[in-house]
């Protein structure tokens, strides 16, 4: 009897285990994304990006379109929730991967186009970081996010300023650099790159900067500044005549004083 009851419970066993994964092969594309979606409303981003792939490689292309078109959309949701955690993680390699699968599944989820620009900029890639915050910028604003895509903008722009100031020259020339080519035209970036190729010595370049610096100064603007950088520019290559014209130019209090010193040293006063 006793030997009678273990093989009963052994075949039941057998049974369960069977019916179980005969049910999870069977398991169709939409119950593998309806399991997905409810991972990702809870938050188990890992489990849900899991289960939504699943649901793609089960899906058919004509048949289960809707299906597929909702797990590429909400893979790159979990995309952009696994990648955040491995960039603070300082896992930047990992997560510049998941931010890019996760572009691959959904151009329209502008979430991991910014993730990937966070990730190269906390690598220390600042050149790529600017093309890259461009690029999200732009993806951004073909959302309808037009005061998101203003910000990553500015972010972009910033770079060049951010590293003159910390002395990162080099730094400075090829963000810059790199916003000129892809960005809107920027008198701060002139500006900048023309002060770092002035420290780094290529004084010719840095002179055709800062003449750009001012055709891009808006009208209204007070160009101070930038007569004041091309004014150091034109000094530094002999050009005493016209850096005199140049510092005349400067009006506002902060390098004014400067500016008239430079205007009475240079006149021989």
């Amino acid at each position: 009897m006793g030997r009678k009851l273990n093989l009963l419970v052994t075949i039941i066993a057998f049974l369960g285990f069977s019916v179980f994964s005969y049910a999870q092969d069977e398991a169709s594309a939409t119950s593998l994304y309806n399991s997905g979606l409810a991972k990702l409303k809870a938050k188990e981003y890992t489990e849900a990006l899991g289960l939504l792939e699943q649901s793609m490689e089960k899906a058919d292309p004509e048949k289960d379109e809707k299906v597929l078109k909702l797990a590429k959309r909400n893979s790159a949701f979990a995309c952009y929730y696994i990648g955040n955690q491995l960039r603070k993680e300082k896992k930047f390699d990992e997560a510049l991967n998941t931010y890019s699968k996760g572009i691959d599944y959904s151009k329209a989820v502008y979430s991991n186009f910014i993730g990937r620009a966070q990730a190269l900029e906390g690598k220390g890639e600042k050149a790529d970081a600017v093309k890259a915050y461009l690029t999200a910028a732009e993806m951004t604003k073909t959302a309808g996010k037009e005061e998101r895509a203003v910000k990553l903008l500015s972010k972009a722009e910033n770079f060049a300023g951010v590293a003159y100031g910390k002395k990162k020259y080099d730094e400075a020339i090829a963000t810059g650099q790199v916003y000129l080519e892809l960005g809107s035209p920027s008198a701060n970036v002139h500006y900048y790159v023309a002060q770092a190729l002035l420290k780094k010595g290529k004084k010719q370049e840095a002179l055709e900067h800062a003449n750009k610096a001012l055709e891009n100064a808006g009208e209204d603007a007070d160009k101070s500044k930038f007569y004041f950088g091309q004014a150091e520019i034109l000094e530094s290559l002999g050009q005493k005549a016209k850096a005199v014209e140049a510092y005349k130019m400067v009006k506002d209090q902060k390098y004014g004083e400067r500016a008239k010193y430079k205007v009475d040293q240079l006149s021989g006063k």
